[in-house]
C-alpha cells in the first residue's frame, strides 16, 4: 500500500485498490474517468485518508475501507460516489472540512461523522446494517435522493439542521434537530425513531409513517405542510407529541389517521383537514393530551375523541 500524492496532472485508466492515502495538491488535477479509488489507511502525519486541495475532472468514486479512525478532506464537488466500508461498525470517519459529493453516499459499515461541518449529498443516501451517519451540529442537505437503509443502519440527527426529500432509514435518533422533508418522514412504518430525553426535535414534512417512536420525555413536534390529497399518519407504537397541520387551504388536502392515535401534546389545525377515518367506517380514536386548536377542519366521524381543551375559530369545521 502506498500514499498517493498527486503533484502533477494524472488520469486514472482503471480502478485503484489498496491505496494507503490520497493527496491531490493545489493546482493539480486528477481525472477520475468514473473509476474508483479504495483507501484502506491514512497519512500517519495528518491523519487524513483523503485530502483534496487540487482539482478533480470527471467522476471520481472513493471507497474508505479503513481499520483506523481517520479524517476526510473531500472538498466541494470533487468526489462522485462515496462509500464507507470500514472494518467495524465503531470505526469513525470524520469530515475535516465541509464537503459535498455529487453522487451517492453509501455507508455499509462504520460511522461517517459530519464533525460540525456542512455536508451535501447530490444523490441517494443509503445507511446499511452496521452503518451510521452522525450529523452532529452540522447543516446537512440530503435532497439529492431518497435516504434509505437496512438492519441497524442509523441516521443520528443529533442537533443538526437537515433537509431531505424522502427520509426513511431503518433507525433515526435525535436530539434538538430541525428536519425538513419535502415528502416522507418514514414510510410504510419502516423506521424506528428515538428522541433523547427532553430534546425539542422539530420535523416538517408532508407524510409521516413510523414503526415506533421512543421519546422518554416527549418534547418533539411535527408540522404537516404542502399540497397533497389523501395522506395517512401511521405509527406502529409510541405517540406523537405536538402536531400542527399547516397545509394548503384546500378541502382535498387531508391527513387521515391510520390507527388509534395519541397526541401527547397539542394539536393545531391551522389549515387543511384531519380525518379520523382512513377508510369509511374506521372511526379511529383520537386522544389529545393537551389543547386542540382548530382553524381548519377536524372530521371526527363516529370516533371516540378525548382532548384537554378544544378551541375553534370562526371558519373552523368539525
Amino acid at each position: 500500500n502506498d500514499d498517493v500524492i498527486i503533484n502533477h496532472d494524472v488520469t486514472l485508466d482503471g480502478d485503484a485498490p489498496n491505496v494507503n492515502s490520497l493527496v491531490i495538491n493545489s493546482g493539480k488535477t486528477l481525472t477520475g474517468g468514473g473509476n474508483t479509488i479504495t483507501i484502506d489507511s491514512r497519512d500517519s502525519a495528518t491523519g487524513l485518508s483523503i485530502d483534496i486541495n487540487g482539482n478533480v475532472s470527471g467522476e471520481l468514486n472513493v471507497v474508505i475501507a479503513n481499520n483506523l479512525n481517520n479524517d476526510l478532506g473531500l472538498g466541494l464537488d470533487k468526489v462522485h460516489d462515496l462509500t464507507i466500508s470500514n472494518d467495524t461498525n465503531a470505526r469513525i470517519n470524520y469530515l475535516a472540512e465541509s464537503a459535498s459529493i455529487t453522487g451517492n453516499l453509501t455507508i455499509t459499515q462504520g460511522i461517517l461523522d459530519a464533525n460540525n461541518r456542512d455536508l451535501t449529498v447530490g444523490g441517494a443516501t443509503t445507511i446499511d446494517n452496521n452503518g451510521t451517519l452522525k450529523c452532529t451540529n452540522s447543516t446537512v442537505d440530503l435532497t439529492g435522493g431518497n435516504v434509505t437503509g437496512s438492519g441497524t443502519g442509523t441516521l443520528a440527527l443529533d442537533t443538526c439542521t437537515l433537509t431531505a426529500g424522502n427520509l426513511y432509514p431503518k433507525k433515526i435518533t435525535a436530539d434538538a434537530a430541525s428536519v425538513t422533508c419535502s415528502d416522507y418522514f418514514g414510510v410504510a412504518t419502516n423506521t424506528d425513531l428515538t428522541v433523547s430525553s427532553g430534546s425539542a426535535l422539530a420535523v416538517t414534512c408532508r407524510r409521516l409513517q413510523l414503526n415506533s417512536v421512543t421519546a422518554t420525555s416527549p418534547n418533539w413536534s411535527v408540522t404537516f405542510v404542502g399540497d397533497l390529497a389523501s395522506r395517512t399518519i401511521k405509527l406502529g407504537s409510541g405517540e406523537l407529541h405536538d402536531v400542527t397541520l399547516n397545509m394548503t387551504d384546500d378541502p382535498t388536502d387531508i391527513q387521515h389517521l391510520g390507527q388509534n392515535t395519541t397526541i401527547g401534546g397539542n394539536l393545531t389545525i391551522t389549515s387543511g383537514v384531519l380525518n379520523t377515518n382512513e377508510n369509511a367506517g374506521d372511526n379511529f380514536s383520537l386522544t389529545v393530551t393537551g389543547d386542540c386548536d382548530v382553524t381548519g377542519t377536524l372530521t371526527l366521524n363516529d370516533s371516540t375523541v378525548a382532548v384537554g381543551a378544544l378551541r375553534t375559530n370562526s371558519n373552523a369545521a368539525l
